[in-house]
């Protein structure tokens, strides 16, 4: 009688079996279809070349390409979305859940990771643009480890914050209650209805509050502050001239503007 223990061809047909419904399991959660409703698409869109004309000789624009991280529509849930540059391209995060759309690849639930630069229009051309469209819940944009390109940031609904990246930010709040923080770059920053808290760089900033009770604070630069219809409280004493400071439309007797002489405020 020989020593070795034989296998039963059943039992190996079985353990095949198992390991093979646990790998379909396993690649069903990672797949798109099944994410979260609440997760932001991540990917990349073309932009063609443009035939407008400043001045005589200065005719259109090379076709490009931008990121766009878009938080899914009408979602009432709060987002906290990062996007920071990497070594030839973008990671891209966010707590409620990301799903990797063109030319980017999903690495985790939360986080997706888009290339740098792509053939568009078939020029291969940076991405020089980062557009995030957020909820309409409490959302948190974290650009700080942005570099080499520009941003946009719709906060739409809800109280939402922004931090700004290091090259030029613009940013529009919504409704709510927003805080906006520019970057190093060239800002422009921009209040909806609700009492929003708008912050410049080291940049020349222009800040514009909107129908809410609002904070303008320029910082560095030579910066232009504009209040809107609330009761506006600007800040520009930076110990040198700012472009504008204008309180808006408000209550003149209830607006005030901390500025230096040289600021030579207006409707406050």
């Amino acid at each position: 009688m020989s020593g070795s223990i034989g296998v039963r061809p059943h039992a190996v047909a079985i353990r095949a079996g198992l390991v093979a419904a646990l790998a379909v399991a396993a690649l069903a959660a990672w797949a798109p279809g099944d994410a979260d409703a609440a997760a932001s698409n991540v990917r990349i869109e073309r932009t063609p070349a443009t035939e407008d004309c400043a001045e005589p000789g200065s005719c259109g624009s090379l076709p490009g390409a931008l990121l766009a991280v878009v938080a899914p529509a009408g979602d009432p849930a709060s987002h906290s979305i990062t996007v920071a540059s990497t070594t030839g391209g973008f990671t891209v995060t966010d707590a409620a859940g990301v799903v990797a759309g063109t030319d980017c690849v999903q690495l985790s639930p939360t986080s997706a990771r888009c290339p740098g630069e792509v053939v568009s229009f078939g020029e291969l051309r940076p991405v020089d643009l980062v557009r995030v469209i957020a909820a309409e819940g409490a959302d948190l944009v974290d650009l700080t480890g942005l570099s080499g390109a520009v941003s946009e940031t719709n906060g739409l609904g809800g109280d939402d914050t922004l931090a700004g990246g290091e090259r030029q930010d613009q940013f529009r709040g919504g409704s709510g209650a927003d805080v906006g923080n520019g970057g190093t770059g060239i800002d422009r920053l921009a209040g909806g209805r609700g009492p929003d808290r708008l912050k410049g760089g080291s940049g020349p900033d222009t800040l514009k509050g909107g129908r809410g009770a609002d904070k303008l604070r320029g910082n560095a630069g030579s910066d232009r502050l504009v209040g809107g219809r609330g009761i506006d409280k600007l800040f520009s004493r930076d110990n040198r001239e700012d472009a504008k400071v204008n309180c808006g439309r408000g209550n003149d007797r209830r607006e005030r503007a901390v500025a230096d002489r040289s600021d030579d405020p207006t409707s406050c």
